[in-house]
């Protein structure tokens, strides 16, 4: 369970991850809920095939597949080191 605890607590907008098995998805937003910290906190993401929107526990998030800040620093490093 710690491991698990370990991807949640690392997911960001932006973020693609795998949810359940086979499904990639984007990261859109999260719920947050102040009724109960420890609840299982549901995330907004678009599905990259089929464009659907929809609710996922952070149960079903099995790994990051592509982390949004790490992207854009590579992009950026790309642009910067190869203008003159």
């Amino acid at each position: 369970m710690k491991k698990m605890d370990d991807i949640i607590l690392k997911v960001k907008l932006g973020d693609t991850v795998l949810v359940g098995e086979d499904e990639i998805a984007k990261v859109l937003s999260f719920v947050v809920g102040a009724r109960d910290p420890a609840a299982s906190k549901p995330f907004q993401v678009t599905n990259l095939d089929s464009g659907e929107i929809k609710l996922v526990h952070s149960e079903e998030v099995k790994q990051i597949l592509s982390e949004h800040e790490k992207r854009l620093k590579i992009m950026f490093e790309v642009l910067f080191t190869k203008c003159p």
